[in-house]
């Protein structure tokens, strides 16, 4: 990333879940005080994967705009209130997808599963679970820690379903977001409404390679810091302070 003068800066923008924590956890107190002392000098905001709800729950409730479900949904915190402002919503049409799982399941050999094929959401957006919908949290742990199983055939996810964006979600998923729904498109509206330039945001996040739901944004002219542990979180956004 290129020298950042910090009166320039106005936003920043960060992943949520590998980022601000580790998978699944609370919001601790080290990074908690590093984002007040960053909030003091900017606007904040997350932008995650999962449900706003989530988000603000492994905060405990941090007074921060959500961006959430790949830009589906949009929340925020006034007077200690948290409050979904905007909820998109796309049709599915179930079969069809229902029919291109089951068609990459016999061509990439992932023919067992426990429970259901596939997963839908209210939203539109489609969860395919390579072990199924069932599987124990450790089958889904242990399945594909690296993301190189996924990494592998996500080629042919992405053919499969040219209508949605696909995104290695997850333990052992992926994700399937109706077209233009993603992180950099929700980012992009988000800046408009708040008269903010690209020049202006700096963001965080990890998941940043082929398929992953950070990489819209570090292709992007928005300046982007690679968080490869959410541990050193708190030491690079020091740099901004």
């Amino acid at each position: 990333m290129k020298a950042i003068g910090n009166n320039e800066i106005k936003l920043i923008a960060m992943d949520f879940d590998g980022t601000l924590t580790r998978h699944k956890s609370k919001l601790d107190d080290v990074c908690r005080r590093v984002l007040d002392e960053l909030a003091r000098r900017y606007d904040l905001l997350i932008v995650g994967a999962s449900s706003c709800e989530w988000i603000f729950d492994q905060t405990d409730g941090y007074p921060v705009d959500i961006i959430g479900y790949y830009g589906m949904r949009f929340s925020s915190v006034k007077d200690g209130k948290f409050t979904v402002k905007r909820e998109c919503f796309a049709p599915i049409d179930t079969q069809s997808v229902i029919r291109r799982v089951n068609s990459l399941r016999a061509e990439l050999g992932f023919t067992s599963y426990a429970g259901e094929t596939v997963r839908f959401y209210t939203t539109g957006i489609i969860s395919f679970p390579v072990l199924g919908t069932k599987a124990t949290e450790e089958e889904r742990l242990w399945f594909d820690p690296d993301r190189t199983k996924r990494r592998d055939v996500y080629g042919a996810v992405r053919d499969a379903f040219r209508d949605y964006t696909v995104f290695i979600g997850g333990e052992s998923s992926f994700d399937l977001v109706p077209r233009p729904y993603n992180k950099l498109h929700a980012l992009n509206d988000y800046i408009e409404t708040k008269k903010i330039e690209h020049s202006q945001v700096v963001y965080f996040g990890d998941a940043y390679g082929e398929g992953e739901n950070d990489e819209h944004i570090y292709k992007s002219d928005i300046r982007f810091i690679c968080v490869n542990d959410a541990g050193e979180f708190p030491e690079l956004a020091k740099k901004l302070l």
